[in-house]
């Protein structure tokens, strides 16, 4: 996609493979965050936004230029995706830490370490797994 290159030497991506390009980096940004999904823009609204993100629009973005298009275009959506994993993390690590405390209550090994442990430390530990537990997918 990159084969054409500017003045410098530096590879330049033309409508249509900035497009495909485009469609790319959305299936991945799709496969790596679970829901919601995020539906990639079509040709037109690349060019506008293209003809937006560059001062002189010459049909062509670099590499550079590229990275910048993308980040603009999903950094609004990563923001409100990080902030729900965080808000689903803090609601449910007390309950999770309950859960797991009265439930290691009944297992004797685990009962004596669990009564050492209080509750207000473990609720960050719960809150973490939780978050590992969201990110981590099986392919």
């Amino acid at each position: 996609m990159l084969a054409e290159r500017d003045q410098k030497g530096l590879p330049l991506l033309k409508l249509t493979n900035l497009h495909h390009a485009t469609l790319m980096v959305y299936n991945d940004v799709n496969k790596h965050f679970m829901s919601p999904h995020k539906d990639p823009p079509t040709i037109t609204e690349v060019d506008e936004a293209a003809k937006a993100s560059k001062t002189r629009w010459d049909g062509a973005l670099d590499e550079d230029e590229f990275h910048g298009f993308i980040l603009q275009r999903i950094q609004k959506d990563l923001r409100k995706y990080l902030v729900n994993k965080i808000l689903i993390s803090i609601i449910a690590a007390p309950a999770m830490a309950l859960f797991v405390k009265n439930t290691a209550d009944k297992v004797p090994l685990i009962e004596r370490v669990m009564e050492k442990v209080p509750t207000e430390a473990f609720v960050p530990v719960c809150a973490v797994g939780i978050v590992l537990l969201q990110v981590v997918r099986v392919d």
